[in-house]
């Protein structure tokens, strides 16, 4: 028996393209599904670590590339006075409670004796309703025992909105950094912008905090099966459709 298989030209080109971009989708879900995999294990480790107690700490795990997102973790320090102009707080639109909200964020000098130097970390702490931004919380002043959870910030994509610096409207943490620097928010000192600490009002101790991990959706396993189910089902139909034609089919050898 001999296979005989005499392709279309204008089919097999067609039916080329489209399971190249059928098989490209289903590997880009692939990779999508290793990364959030993996994304969704480091917040669970991080989130059941015990907290950390420093700045040091975070700098020291993130320059190992450890997990901390959502990590829970404990800073004694000061919150720079930001009606005496001290410092620069900055409003950022963030989900709360099913909406959106503006959200401050306070710069916080911590005490920290592995550190060189004035040194902080932004602290989210109010969150206040649009037509409240013409007149923003004032926020928290002086020393603090500050309890909550350390947050990786996300970066802008396609379909963020603009940053405006001069309004203090941001839709990403330091969004527009060649602009207005969220580093340089309390003169003198070194604020940290890979991350910042989401405060967890009236927690007395970071021990007490309940361990947070979100409920991150990941059904890439399904879209890849999806796109690879596509591919398959269109070369099985390319194939029935040149059988019927009697361009693929058996022929016995003739001896």
């Amino acid at each position: 028996m001999r296979l005989e298989f005499r392709p279309f030209i204008g089919l097999t080109l067609i039916t080329s393209l489209m399971l190249a971009f059928l098989l490209a989708l289903g590997t880009w879900q692939y990779q999508r599904l290793q990364w959030k995999t993996g994304l969704i294990a480091d917040i669970k480790t991080a989130a059941n670590a015990s907290p950390l107690r420093s700045l040091e700490e975070i700098n020291a795990l993130l320059a190992q590339n450890q997990p901390v997102d959502f990590r829970r973790v404990s800073l004694r320090g000061n919150f720079v006075n930001l009606k005496d102009g001290l410092g620069q707080g900055f409003h950022m639109i963030r989900p709360y409670e099913k909406t959106l909200a503006w959200q401050l964020f306070q710069p916080f000098l911590v005490e920290d004796t592995g550190l060189v130097g004035s040194q902080g970390v932004y602290i989210a702490t109010h969150y206040f309703e649009q037509s409240a931004k013409h007149a923003p919380p004032e926020g928290m002043i002086g020393p603090a025992l500050v309890n909550g959870y350390i947050r990786l910030p996300h970066q802008a994509n396609r379909f963020t909105p603009q940053n405006t610096p001069a309004a203090n409207r941001w839709f990403v943490f330091n969004g527009a950094p060649d602009v207005l620097n969220w580093a340089g928010g309390v003169q003198g000192a070194a604020l940290q912008t890979g991350y910042y600490i989401e405060l967890a009002p009236g927690a007395p101790r970071a021990e007490a905090l309940a361990v947070r991990i979100p409920d991150i959706r990941n059904s890439h396993l399904e879209y890849m099966l999806t796109w690879y189910s596509f591919a398959f089902v269109l070369l099985i139909i390319y194939f029935i459709l040149h059988a019927k034609q009697g361009r693929l089919r058996l022929n016995k050898e003739s001896r």
